[in-house]
């Protein structure tokens, strides 16, 4: 059967674009060499029905290894360094490297070498459930409107410096490979709302320069990713580190916290160990790089999801007592000079009423 043949077979799901392509390639130890007859052909089909018509629905397609438009030396930005790369493209050398309507990639399978190297996507991308089987270079992209990339598999990501305007979800997404995550807008782009819910981010992940707090990481995996020059708060005159978790949070139990139903009690429990997990993984991931004033403020917020946890589940008035009164005298021991003055009223006044009783 011809490429012709598999593009017009449409009725048994066998065109050009949803055919399976385990023969296209062949293996030469662990690189693929694709047949270049029919990589080009595909994605000449590609431009003349989908992209010249700007029809950007690839829902499900399998995708062989993007066409190499160069090989040069590209500079990592904020790095200084350069490196020797083959430029494996969704575009060709000239083309306008813009999607200017929605973008649907949804459980489409990439199983060569793909990139999007300064793309711009003007409107909502989905690429839920896409596989990149090789390696995916996203490089200087532009996300404008909210993007998808929930339970999507990256195997080889090799660089990521991306720009994103709106509410961005990698919810379950598997990472294999590092990923840099940061922003070069010099402040001036929108406060990006990513959500890496439940993911497991490879060591050496890095957010550089990157306004996180609006980002949700419940359930995540931080232990080993990087955090530089990154911004946490809400609000940076509040003086507790509140993560983009506990605001939603607070959003949504909202007048719950009097309700003494069962079913709400669990949902706030579970809802108040999840951010405390979160915050004890970024405790411990800034001390172990010595940040200690940072760790700080996320053992502040661990410490007001464990009171408002406990007083959930405690009623004893004792105990939520001592803990109202640690909390006042030493911030949870993070205060030291409340501390001190706690002490000094505490010496003056024994002293004052020593004076009282001996006169």
């Amino acid at each position: 059967m011809t490429i012709n043949d598999l593009y017009d077979d449409k009725k048994n799901k066998l065109c050009i674009f949803h055919c399976d392509k385990t023969n296209w390639y062949v293996y030469c130890g662990d690189e693929k060499i694709w047949d270049e007859k029919k990589v080009d052909y595909f994605w000449q089909v590609i431009r003349s029905e989908k992209m010249q018509k700007s029809d950007f629905n690839f829902n499900k397609y399998i995708f062989p290894s993007c066409q190499k438009v160069r090989e040069d030396r590209v500079k990592l930005r904020g790095s200084g360094r350069y490196i020797a790369q083959e430029t494996f493209d969704f575009w060709e050398k000239g083309e306008e490297v813009c999607f200017d309507n929605e973008v649907d990639f949804h459980r489409a399978i990439f199983l060569g070498k793909a990139g999007f190297i300064g793309t711009r996507f003007f409107q909502c991308s989905d690429f839920s459930g896409v596989e990149f089987a090789d390696e995916i270079v996203f490089l200087w992209s532009y996300f404008l409107k909210k993007a998808n990339f929930g339970y999507a598999t990256f195997k080889k990501t090799f660089y990521s410096e991306i720009i994103f305007r709106e509410e961005i979800s990698f919810e379950k997404a598997t990472f294999f490979h590092r990923v840099i995550f940061e922003d070069n807008s010099g402040g001036h782009s929108t406060i990006p709302e990513f959500d890496f819910s439940r993911v497991v981010f490879p060591n050496g992940t890095l957010f550089r320069n990157v306004n996180l707090s609006k980002t949700q990481f419940q359930y995540a995996y931080l232990n080993d990713v990087l955090f530089q020059e990154c911004i946490f708060k809400i609000d940076e005159s509040d003086e507790f580190g509140i993560i983009g978790d506990e605001c939603k949070l607070n959003e949504e139990l909202k007048g719950k916290m009097q309700c003494k139903s069962d079913k709400d009690k669990i949902r706030m429990i579970r809802g108040l160990s999840s951010i405390e997990s979160i915050y004890i993984q970024l405790k411990k991931n800034f001390e172990n790089k010595g940040e200690y004033y940072q760790a700080s403020d996320f053992y502040l917020g661990e410490m007001r999801m464990r009171k408002k946890r406990l007083f959930i589940q405690n009623d004893r008035r004792i105990e939520r007592a001592v803990i109202k009164l640690y909390e006042f005298i030493s911030n949870f021991g993070e205060d030291p000079v409340r501390i001190i003055e706690f002490l000094f009223i505490v010496i003056f006044l024994c002293w004052y009423i020593w004076v009282i009783v001996n006169i």
